[in-house]
């Protein structure tokens, strides 16, 4: 059986505008499986409907569930469809810009770059000049170093720093406390969402953020 077939499915396709002839329908109730869902995500956010696709892929795991337990189905069918748990809430940049702005210009610069290196905080403190050198540096990465490089300190050999006192450089200590504080959550979880966040903007890039904060009241 197909799922186009599975009995309440067909109320289901009459909300699916759009999608009334994506494969996903044809797919075998032995053959489905994860990929299956994830390849219908993806054909729908081409057509910046993957929200949508979402929904429907709530009302149909719903609508075979209720026939698996009226016994309409065989145990067992549609296995992946059945098992499947939505993703999670998109991440959106505003929220993102929202949290950067409440960081110093030095600070959002280290969170980004700790971020799209997926690199400890504390390793972000510690980098100095010369180990840059040995680094791939591409994208945000790159503009990050390169903005780092115009503020660069002539005897403080750290990459991320700022003014301890009007006199004194120091380091950013207490980076990875102070992004959490800013941002509401723990390092892990805001990886997560910087991992999956939508851009609002379709012209912005990830490399534009530390432009984003300063447009929105950051200094």
């Amino acid at each position: 059986m197909q799922l186009r077939e599975v009995p309440g499915m067909a109320r289901v396709r009459a909300a699916a505008a759009g999608f009334e002839n994506d494969p996903i329908w044809e797919c075998e109730h032995d053959a489905m499986s994860a990929d299956s869902i994830q390849l219908f995500y993806a054909r729908a956010g081409l057509k910046g409907q993957r929200e949508r696709a979402i929904n429907l892929v709530d009302l149909a795991q719903g609508a075979v569930i209720h026939a698996l337990f009226f016994g309409k189905l065989d145990e067992g069918s549609f296995a992946a469809l059945v098992l499947h748990e939505p993703p999670p809430e998109p991440y959106m940049a505003d929220e993102f810009v929202d949290g950067l702005v409440k960081l110093s210009p030095a600070r959002r610069t280290a969170c980004i770059f700790m971020l799209e290196n997926r690199m400890p905080h504390e390793r972000v403190t510690e980098l100095t000049w010369d180990m840059i050198d040995g680094m791939r540096l591409r994208g945000a990465v790159a503009e990050v170093i390169a903005a780092m490089r115009q503020t660069r300190h002539e005897r403080l050999p750290y990459v991320f720093w700022e003014w301890a006192t009007q006199s004194i450089a120091a380091p950013l200590l207490h980076l990875g406390p102070g992004i959490e504080r800013a941002f509401g959550c723990k390092l892990p979880e805001l990886a997560a969402r910087y991992s999956r966040m939508v851009m609002i903007d379709r012209n912005a890039e990830s490399a534009s953020f530390m432009q984003l904060a300063r447009q929105h009241g950051g200094v």
